[in-house]
């Protein structure tokens, strides 16, 4: 039941989460936290930093990319630094990434053990980009593991609750080890690990989204071992049934992460069990037609794909600095210092805040988002709730609205109105957002209609003359509610905020503001294709479509694929009609992968529409 006056903290949710999967206070903070630690969290009485609410949720199977983390300034700063990192690592710029590397190991708090671990991972890859022995490279990551699963026994995986990262460095020291097992390493004890570790995998608490992270990586990691190893065990059949699985978990999301190897050893692989005879169900022209698709798309766009130095595993919740946000936020809304700071703190305090010379406290910081219109915890998701299963209604809703079946999305829509506790003004924004708009795509309300529940939704947590600047704080539902307004009427109020918002995200790459940055930019090439501006399109489709194939997302890449194509086919019918048949069988290869059988049927009715006018000239 309900309660109308309930609040969602970090600590009462991690709770709930904890006990409703069952693990002690010691188990989830093995490696990281004393049992005692981890109850004061859960109490409220102390704040783990964002990194370790991270790990904390990882290991209890939530992924934080849904959540929005706020954080102090100097965590904010440090946080900054090794997202930089990451970027040199990514583009493989040895030396920026050395020299940066080293300023970070040296001020580290030895405590952070999940900041120590990401270091190390850098490391690691430096290492490869300077060819360093395999051997070496698995001894930092063995030390990673080592950090936060002291004394880790392949033998009883099952009794640790792991995060995803911890299974990722666990499986990059088991793959550099593939190296050693002609000389070194006993084949059948390595395939036994490998084994143990899929499995720990399977039966642990990691979503579908969380498990896509590592689960590809293991099964190809393993094959790679066969693969290199002078073994006479034959284990071509279970690998090959395991690539199966692990496509499944990428299609779900859909990401491409480690696509193409599995794809290699899914051909090599069956080429094997041929020759001993056992056939397997595999389409080995459908995956052969893919993966042409996959490579022309990297090379046409100019994108090199790079996984093994791709740091995906990092991609997760936006970061916001608390002092930034509450200044910003402050002015957009058009209040004063002495407005904001009435009855929570002093003028100078507040000063002080938003100058970044002094922390606020939690209490503080909670009553001041909640004038200024924002949730009041440090980290938040797009509805509050501390009930598990209204996520996983969220799960399956992005699914639905993913492939356009707007029935079911309406469904599960009215499902989370009825759970949520809508006394909640942001749970009622949500919803309300939500809701409304697969009801007027249901065609069971007006345009009138919906825009005025709109304009309603917004105003719950903006006033009506609030004044955007760029850097100025929104919330991901207010930008989403800004989108669909302009979407709908007619005068498109939000046009020049919105631009100024996609820029800004822009400019702080995609990899972080994806949702929203994603979200605006398919806006455009859409608004650029429907007044016949070929050109804005074309360009915009382009970029976002470069954007994430360097992020693996293949669901955002088909789409903006398509309008891309057909701009270009109207601009002229008789040239690029070739190529348009191209994009189209390409988006629904894609689609088809994805399983987003909705927008496939559209993509394969525009191809059929295209030969009808072909076989009529």
């Amino acid at each position: 039941m309900v309660k109308k006056n309930e609040k969602y903290e970090f600590g009462t949710f991690l709770r709930r989460l904890r006990e409703a999967h069952r693990v002690s206070v010691s188990k989830l903070g093995y490696g990281l936290y004393s049992p005692a630690m981890i109850s004061d969290i859960e109490s409220g009485t102390r704040i783990a930093n964002n990194r370790m609410r991270n790990r904390l949720l990882a290991r209890l199977g939530i992924s934080s990319a849904k959540y929005a983390d706020f954080v102090q300034y100097d965590e904010y700063d440090r946080y900054l630094l090794s997202e930089k990192l990451i970027s040199y690592v990514e583009n493989m710029d040895r030396k920026n990434a050395s020299a940066l590397l080293d300023t970070l190991l040296k001020t580290v708090d030895q405590s952070d053990i999940v900041e120590r671990q990401l270091l190390l991972d850098m490391k690691a890859r430096i290492m490869c980009m300077k060819g360093q022995s395999p051997k070496d490279i698995a001894e930092v990551y063995k030390t990673a593991v080592s950090l936060s699963l002291p004394d880790i026994d392949y033998d009883k995986l099952n009794d640790y609750v792991i995060a995803d990262d911890e299974y990722y460095y666990i499986i990059r020291q088991l793959f550099f080890e593939n190296s050693l097992l002609c000389n070194e390493l006993n084949a059948e004890d390595h395939f036994e690990k490998y084994m143990k570790v899929i499995s720990s995998i399977r039966s642990s608490l990691l979503v579908d989204y969380t498990k896509t992270n590592v689960f590809p990586l293991a099964v190809y990691a393993f094959y790679d071992a066969y693969k290199k190893s002078s073994s006479d065990e034959d284990l071509s059949e279970p690998i090959f049934h395991l690539t199966d699985e692990a496509l499944t978990c990428l299609k779900f999301i859909p990401v491409a992460y480690y696509l193409p190897e599995l794809f290699s050893a899914r051909l090599d692989l069956s080429e094997r069990l041929k020759k001993a005879g056992i056939s397997v169900i595999y389409d080995a022209q459908k995956e052969a037609d893919f993966l042409s698709v996959f490579n022309d798309l990297y090379k046409k766009y100019g994108v090199k794909y790079n996984i093994e130095y791709s740091c995906y595993i990092y991609r997760s919740s936006d970061v916001y600095c608390i002092s930034d946000v509450i200044r910003s936020r402050r002015l957009l809304v058009g209040m004063s210092r002495e407005e904001l700071a009435k009855g929570i703190c002093s003028l100078k305090s507040l000063a002080r805040i938003e100058a970044r010379k002094t922390k606020p406290q939690q209490f503080n910081v909670r009553s001041l988002f909640l004038r200024l219109g924002l949730p009041g915890d440090y980290k938040r998701s797009e509805i509050l709730s501390n009930d598990r299963k209204i996520d996983e209604l969220q799960i399956q809703l992005t699914a639905a609205s993913s492939d356009s079946n707007i029935p079911l999305a309406l469904e599960l829509a009215n499902k989370i109105a009825v759970t949520a506790n809508t006394f909640n003004v942001f749970n009622l924004q949500y919803i309300t957002q939500m809701r409304t708009m697969y009801e007027y795509l249901a065609k069971t309300i007006s345009r009138d209609a919906l825009l005025e529940k709109l304009n309603k939704a917004l105003l719950l947590t903006l006033p009506e003359d609030f004044k955007y600047k760029p850097g100025h704080y929104l919330s991901t539902m207010e930008i989403a509610i800004m989108k669909a307004i302009n979407d709908y009427s007619d005068d498109h109020p939000y046009t020049a905020l919105l631009e100024k918002i996609c820029n800004s995200f822009e400019l702080c790459s995609a990899r972080r503001n994806q949702r929203s940055y994603e979200l605006l930019m398919d806006y455009f090439i859409y608004t650029a294709y429907f007044q016949k501006d070929s050109k804005t399109a074309t360009r915009l489709a382009d970029k976002l479509i470069s954007d994430c194939l360097r992020e693996y997302r293949l669901h955002t890449v088909h789409r903006a694929h398509y309008f891309a194509g057909r701009s270009r086919y109207e601009q002229n019918k008789t040239e690029k009609k070739d190529e348009w048949e191209k994009i189209l069988t390409e988006c629904i290869a894609i689609s088809n992968f994805c399983e987003e059988f909705n927008t496939q049927h559209i993509y394969e009715s525009n191809l059929e529409y295209l030969h009808k006018c072909e076989f009529s000239n």
